[in-house]
């Protein structure tokens, strides 16, 4: 069954420099399974606001990151294969679906403050548990 899990969050401080990161309670729930995608809805954001989605389970990996958006997106992030060196494998090109179960960590950056200045992250995931 494919399920979405959403946050808004609305960045605090002066216009340009607004920052947050996410909380597990800004979540309508977790992320169980296959991530299959990500929407970023900018709504009325600048174009140097920098978001990084995390991921819940594996620390120091992003499911996804863009810095200066410009304009809404929608991405299908993948994994590629890598040894247990971390090396890139020439053999295995076949991109991986991410797996999470949690609430990921949206941090975002340089965007603008204010009650009708926030941004919305939609993940797209297939239940697996």
């Amino acid at each position: 069954m494919i399920d979405t899990a959403h946050c808004r969050l609305f960045p605090v401080g002066a216009d340009g420099s607004g920052a947050v990161t996410s909380a597990d309670t800004d979540w309508d729930q977790r992320v169980a399974g296959e991530v299959l995608g990500i929407a970023v809805d900018l709504t009325t954001q600048p174009n140097t606001i920098d978001v990084t989605i995390k991921h819940p389970n594996v620390a120091g990996v992003n499911l996804w990151a863009a810095s200066n958006m410009s304009a809404d997106a929608y991405v299908a992030p993948r994994l590629f294969g890598v040894s247990n060196a971390n090396a890139g494998l020439t053999s295995d090109v076949t991109p991986q679906k991410y797996v999470a179960f949690g609430f990921p960590s949206v941090v975002v950056a340089q965007g603008d403050a204010g009650a009708a200045k926030y941004i919305d992250v939609t993940v797209f995931f297939e239940r697996g548990f």
